[in-house]
């Protein structure tokens, strides 16, 4: 049985860089996470993704066999900071962007 404030872990990774992160940075996060078996991943990329690592990251989205990837920019940060977003209520609404 699981406890209800159970949590299943999620993996981060973070491209804090200048470049925007790119279509092969995020197929090498999706390799990552379906050899972990984990079901959720945050990939955090300060300066954006480019057009084909978006367009990468819709398709994952739209496969129910690939865990979920949760793309979050610099923009989406400085968002939440500005806005004061409660982190809980940011992931959720991050999520479901996608999902």
């Amino acid at each position: 049985m699981t406890p209800a404030n159970f949590v299943e872990p999620i993996w981060v990774e973070c491209k804090n860089t200048e470049a925007k992160a790119t279509i092969e940075q995020v197929n090498t996060f999706v390799g990552k996470l379906v050899e972990s078996r984990w079901k959720l991943g945050f990939l955090l990329s300060v300066a954006g993704f480019t057009k084909d690592a978006t367009e990468r990251l819709k398709n994952v989205g739209n496969n129910p066999a690939i865990p979920l990837i949760v793309p979050i920019s610099g923009r989406d940060i400085d968002e939440l900071l500005h806005h004061r977003t409660e982190l809980q209520r940011f992931f959720k609404a991050s999520i479901r962007r996608v999902a």
